[in-house]
């Protein structure tokens, strides 16, 4: 069975549940600096629709200068498409997370699950989980060589 028609058959038959949008390739990964990746299956429930959005609603709204001076990267990647597959597997995802990376050299050296979105009541919830952990790892990338971070 074709990829489309397992897609029509999908969305018939499980109410609820849609398959990702066609990813073109992403761009390569940073060679430095932090990315928030939402990764995701190909078919997805209403859930994990609503929480990408609430997601992006708050990346957007809270970290708009850091997205456009580069600091940040943002992105919603299926997990099981190549080249997202083999960073999911050095990530060790087990499914569907949101996930905090600091990158150098080409390289994911530090990086932060953060699970408590899923349990978020609203967009208010979803931003009050990830924004810590997104602030202290661009603090950390921010800061001067050899300083501390507040």
């Amino acid at each position: 069975m074709s990829r489309a028609a397992l897609a029509v058959l999908s969305m018939l038959l499980l109410p609820g549940v849609a398959p990702a949008a066609a990813d073109a390739p992403p761009p390569a990964f940073p060679s430095d600096g932090v990315s928030l990746y939402y990764f995701h299956a190909t078919l997805r429930c209403q859930t994990c629709l609503r929480l990408e959005a609430s997601i992006d609603h708050c990346v957007q709204d809270e970290f708009a200068v850091e997205l456009a001076e580069g600091w940040l990267d943002w992105r919603a990647l299926n997990y099981e498409l190549t080249p997202n597959s083999a960073l999911a597997e050095t990530l060790q995802l087990r499914g569907s997370e949101l996930v905090v990376i600091r990158w150098q050299d080409g390289a994911a050296v530090d990086w932060q699950r953060i699970p408590a979105v899923w349990e978020a009541p609203d967009d208010d919830g979803v931003c009050a989980a990830l924004k810590p952990a997104v602030t202290d790892y661009l603090r950390a990338q921010l800061a001067p060589a050899g300083s501390e971070t507040p």
